[in-house]
């Protein structure tokens, strides 16, 4: 271990885990944006699904081998002597990136978490190794159209959105013309089940084998109990493709690598068929259950409404007794206009909480954690005119109907989480491992062994950063961009998992964040066009244009702002006076001093040997000036300055030819001239 800086790898653990969190706040909170807007998913069961998802994701099928620096954005091969820059600079980037991703969560931005420690670390290796330390553009792989380094992130800010809004925009029409305007929609949304189902499950398996368990095969073992036969073949298991070869030809027991093995694209499309089938032939079977389901939960919306009408009497007619003044200004002992998930908990069950847990709930500690699952991101239409007037003129759906797309969203919602947890949780522990690397064997490697217990860290900070402050990025997708109902977020959601698994499929670098905002701006795309279609002057406002453009900026601020930061942070460090460096220094220049004075005694004692020294002799004592008042210079300067050690050797050279002594002409043999260095390491002069 370098135990010179383990305080780096200490400083990378709670980096980590502040970049998780950052990730929770804004990258996973997207992905559950449109459950939550369309009501599908209250915020608290949101936390609690993320938590299971996100988390399990992250630890049953992170990858166990990451990549030290991500998409491959900058060359390790710079570092190979100077390891340490690059654990420091990994440092500095997560530092950087989770600063970025707090400041875009508070301003309600979601970025690419993704594009956010590239920024980063383009912005170390920029300050640490220079512009070549870069991959600005590489040549598109085997079987992908698209370029690699820094110009695939710029394209993805064009491609992935607008891929991703025209499918979303085409589903939801589909979805809007055969079911929702059905002359009896939700016998239509019945009939239609099994297809939704069918789809659905298809790309969910899809994309968790692709995204989740493909990356996990790749750095596991796998035991066979069969003899080798041909040890020329890949061994990987059944199902899958690639792989290393095995070097035993016969056994009971053989371990093989699964590094490079992967699930084959056929194979994984008969698999999720398969899969899809089953789990349709089990809906079909159950349909009278979901029909109950949905009745269940139009009764608890009736109620809800109820108890909401109710609180609002009860606070008009308090304000009314008091003269007319509101319920804050009457006697105050009626709460505030109660949000839907507090009036739908309310109708659906008594209150069973025990008193000390009531106590607990009253504390500021308490209050404060709890801010972020407490708040209502409905609210918003409330407050802000504009979002208002564009929630109340979109097309309204049959309620009924609507709540038959509800378990297919959250059902999508969630296997986009599980997939998430397991693949971008390397986005806040790649650096960490990366320097946890670097301390244990003093050297910059591509690739880094990720410790279970990375995953567990990554997974907390992912949940923890949801559960506080994910409800500004929910926000902002879910309710301000355009009004989404069920039916529109399941489109959304399922739109997203196709595009990752298309772009994934032919090697373009997608952000789940860029993709799920194209898709909802599809949606609410659909809805101006159709206005627009039916003559509505105002058709524009039913989808948040200005939102869209700060978005894109904050999609561009995010490589300028954590690179810069990052590279700042870097370039304090590596350019900064070192108190080590100097005292280091100090004592070398001393050292050099003391050889300088033997090499000056031994020139100039030749020509003191005679009254009139030769014309050679006379060569000899001006180099051994030349070398004393060198010295002298430099211990003036209070050590501060080591001059070139090529100017005493050539002095010392031309001195000692001119003598005639050839044979040690720019040679200094111990322990004559060998100065001890600090740490009594002698130095060389050959």
């Amino acid at each position: 271990m370098w135990d010179t800086y383990t305080w780096l790898f200490v400083c990378s653990i709670f980096l980590a885990l502040f970049v998780a969190w950052g990730i929770g706040a804004n990258d996973v909170a997207n992905a559950f944006a449109t459950s939550v807007g369309a009501k599908a998913l209250t915020m608290k069961q949101c936390i609690l699904v993320a938590s299971v998802c996100e988390f399990g994701g992250a630890v049953l099928l992170g990858s166990g081998v990451t990549d030290t620096i991500k998409s491959g954005i900058a060359k390790v091969s710079a570092y190979t002597y100077e390891p340490e820059l690059l654990m420091y600079g990994m440092v500095c980037a997560l530092l950087a990136t989770g600063i970025w991703l707090a400041l875009a969560t508070f301003l309600e931005l979601p970025v690419s978490t993704t594009h956010s420690i590239v920024g980063a670390l383009i912005g170390m290796s920029l300050a640490a190794s220079g512009v070549d330390s870069v991959v600005w553009y590489s040549a598109p792989k085997s079987g992908s159209p698209f370029p690699g380094g820094v110009v695939s992130i710029v394209l993805a800010w064009f491609i992935t959105p607008a891929m991703a809004a025209i499918v979303a925009g085409l589903l939801f029409l589909f979805t809007k013309l055969v079911v929702l305007r059905a002359k009896n929609p939700f016998r239509r949304s019945l009939w239609l089940f099994p297809l939704y189902t069918f789809i659905t499950i298809w790309v969910i398996t899809y994309f968790v084998i692709q995204k989740g368990v493909n990356g996990w095969m790749k750095n596991k073992t796998y035991t066979s109990t069969s003899p080798v036969t041909d040890p020329s073949k890949p061994s990987c298991p059944p199902g899958s493709s690639g792989g290393k070869t095995s070097n035993k030809t016969s056994g009971d027991e053989i371990t093989f690598s699964l590094t490079g093995c992967a699930i084959a694209d056929g194979e994984n499309a008969w698999i999720s068929t398969v899969t899809a089938a089953v789990v349709t032939v089990i809906c079909v079977a159950c349909l009278k259950l979901i029909v109950k389901l949905v009745e269940r939960d139009m009764a608890k919306d009736e109620a809800a409404e109820t108890a909401k009408e109710a609180h609002k009497a009860a606070i008009a007619a308090a304000g009314a007794e008091a003269g007319g003044v509101g319920a804050k200004d009457a006697a105050g002992t009626l709460t505030p206009e109660a949000s839907d998930e507090d009036a739908t908990a309310a109708a659906a069950m008594p209150n069973r909480t025990p008193a000390m847990l009531q106590n607990m709930r009253k504390s500021k500690v308490w209050i404060g954690l709890a801010y972020g699952s407490n708040y209502d991101i409905h609210d918003s239409v409330k407050d802000d005119a504009k979002i208002m007037a564009m929630h109340n003129d979109a097309e309204m759906f049959d309620k009924k109907t609507e709540y038959s797309f509800k378990y297919l969203q959250v059902l999508t919602a969630c296997a986009n989480s599980f997939a998430h947890g397991a693949n971008d949780v390397a986005n806040a522990i790649g650096s960490m491992a990366g320097v946890y690397a670097i301390w244990q064997c003093a050297c910059a490697n591509s690739k880094a062994s990720v410790p279970i217990w990375m995953f567990v860290l990554g997974g907390v900070g992912l949940v923890i950063g949801l559960a506080t402050y994910g409800y500004k990025i929910i926000g902002a997708l879910g309710v301000k961009m355009t009004k989404l109902t069920n039916s529109r977020g399941y489109c959304a959601e399922l739109t997203a998992a196709i595009i990752v698994i298309v772009a994934s499929r032919y090697g373009f670098p997608v952000s789940t964040t860029q993709v799920i905002t194209g898709a909802i701006t599809g949606v609410g795309l659909e809805e101006v066009i159709t206005a627009r279609l039916k003559g509505d002057k105002n058709a524009a406002a039913r989808y948040n244009f200005k939102l869209l453009g700060k978005f894109f900026l904050g999609w561009v601020a995010t490589l300028l702002v954590a690179g810069c930061t990052s590279a700042a942070f870097t370039a304090q460090g590596l350019f900064a006076p070192s108190r080590q460096q100097t005292d280091y220094r100090a004592a070398l220049n001393k050292a050099f001093n003391t050889t300088n004075v033997g090499m000056a005694a031994t020139l100039m004692a030749p020509a003191n040997s005679t009254d009139t020294p030769t014309p050679d002799q006379q060569v000899a004592f001006d180099a051994g000036e030349s070398i004393l008042n060198a010295t002298k210079l430099s211990w003036t300067a209070n050590n501060a300055t080591i001059l070139d050690t090529n100017y005493y050797m050539q002095i010392f050279e031309g001195g000692t030819w001119a003598l005639g002594n050839a044979s040690v002409a720019g040679v200094l043999v111990p322990p004559t001239f060998m100065p001890n260095m600090p740490d009594n390491n002698p130095i060389s002069f050959s």
